[in-house]
């Protein structure tokens, strides 16, 4: 921290991650808020200020990501996209048409999602066009799928999060998702 402060860094966007908040279907994690708030007070006696960050890649290790409880993000129902809209024009380039995460054929771990090391042989952000992580982003813009209540979910992420935070003056601000991807119906 006194490094950062002595190359004149006097803001930092630090990583909420909702998998570590929400460990288990509406079960908070507060050890972890609360170190994540201690380390913001330790940031400010430098002068730093923090910019809470939902972050996440892929959404979810279900789609060779983090960030999303993967508990959340497997209840949602995949489909293909609708890929006539010009909004995917440059998508189209980087994959093909109505991709899963299941036709890279990666080696899946014990819990069934693929292995880090088979996730790394591809950029994290082809992940973001498989069928699975545009179904999570449309779930989370639109919650169409009620059975999946995504949408409902990472509001009570937030929920659980700004009260922890609320009376840190060091904190400026909350960014609600971090590279937020289109949703399947864009």
């Amino acid at each position: 921290m006194a490094d950062l402060r002595s190359w004149g860094v006097n803001f930092v966007r630090l990583g909420v991650m909702w998998e570590a908040v929400e460990t288990s279907e509406g079960v908070y994690n507060t050890t972890y808020l609360n170190e994540l708030n201690d380390l913001i007070y330790k940031l400010g006696e430098y002068g730093i200020y923090t910019m809470l960050d939902a972050h996440q890649d892929a959404s979810s290790r279900l789609t060779c990501g983090e960030g999303f409880p993967t508990f959340q993000t497997s209840k949602v129902n995949s489909t293909c996209a609708d890929w006539s809209d010009p909004a995917f024009d440059d998508i189209k380039k980087v994959d093909t048409d109505c991709m899963s995460i299941d036709d890279y054929d990666y080696i899946a771990d014990s819990q069934g999602w693929p292995e880090i090391s088979e996730c790394l042989h591809v950029p994290f952000f082809k992940y973001y066009t498989t069928i699975e992580a545009m179904a999570v982003f449309e779930q989370l813009y639109h919650e169409t799928d009620t059975k999946a209540h995504l949408q409902t979910s990472f509001i009570n992420f937030w929920k659980a999060v700004a009260p922890v935070f609320k009376n840190n003056t060091w904190v400026i601000g909350f960014d609600p998702v971090n590279e937020p991807a289109l949703g399947a119906n864009f």
